[in-house]
């Protein structure tokens, strides 16, 4: 049996390889989005709901922007392709927990990219993804006098699914998200008296997405993830030292996406 420190090093070391893989994937995409043949730019209004469940939920105001480019296409006489998947958000989002806050921004970011394979009636896929948002909530103070900090969340994963088309240049893609991991960002330097942000790691939870396109035009759908507790990370006060950690939450996104030629 190895000493714990050296598991911890080793899985830390791995998953930084991963994490660098996936980046570098993501980048290289951007140089040859423009010479793909069966690209879809498109754009989404999407209801956008978190929540860490008995603590505290943010939700849409109304309604969340998203622009972005993608392919899950294999051309007639290739048995393998590249797909990718590269997306930014903008909306704003209501708090409920320790009172109230609305109006505040948050940003987006998700790219995908990976292999793609047909088989048959349906298209296989499976590659790497990295998701990003920051809530820009520092600076507010709650009904109830609480007050706000800026969040940053990024997770990592291994997108996986399934195309199955119909005669109309659309049908129905499943695609089930294995989670790597997760940091979260807390920038608790915000908030009068806190010395120090923290960084909490996730290591255990999923994401689900489904979508139907009815056509080459549009397209409706539903994202989820389910993330568990992170690990503790010190807090350090002008009153004492205490501990934080990123509860179990969920995210619900479903929305309207129109494509464009």
């Amino acid at each position: 049996m190895w000493p714990l420190e050296n598991y911890v090093s080793n899985r830390n070391s791995a998953l930084d390889i991963i994490k660098q893989i996936a980046l570098l994937g993501l980048g290289s995409v951007w140089s040859i989005t423009l010479m793909a043949s069966e690209s879809e730019t498109y754009i989404e209004a999407e209801h956008y709901y978190y929540e860490e469940p008995g603590l505290m939920d943010k939700e849409s105001a109304p309604l969340f922007v998203n622009v972005g480019t993608r392919s899950y296409e294999t051309l007639e006489n290739e048995t393998t392709a590249l797909f990718y998947n590269l997306r930014l958000g903008y909306g704003l989002t209501d708090y409920k927990g320790s009172g109230t806050t609305s109006g505040d921004p948050t940003y987006r970011f998700q790219g995908e990219v990976g292999l793609i394979s047909p088989h048959g009636n349906i298209r296989i896929f499976g590659g790497f993804g990295y998701r990003w948002l920051y809530d820009d909530w520092g600076g507010k103070v709650s009904s109830t006098g609480a007050y706000a900090y800026d969040r940053q969340s990024r997770y990592w994963y291994l997108p996986l699914g399934i195309v199955i088309p119909n005669s109309n240049s659309g049908g129905w893609r499943f695609q089930y998200n294995y989670f790597i991991e997760g940091e979260q960002t807390s920038y608790l330097t915000n908030v009068p008296g806190y010395l120090n942000d923290i960084v909490n790691t996730q290591d255990s939870g999923s994401g689900f997405e489904v979508e139907y396109k009815f056509d080459n035009s549009w397209a409706i759908y539903l994202r989820s993830w389910n993330i568990d507790d992170s690990n503790l990370q010190v807090i350090r006060t002008t009153s004492g030292n205490g501990f934080g950690y990123e509860p179990k939450n969920e995210t619900v996104e479903f929305g309207l996406t129109v494509f464009f030629d």
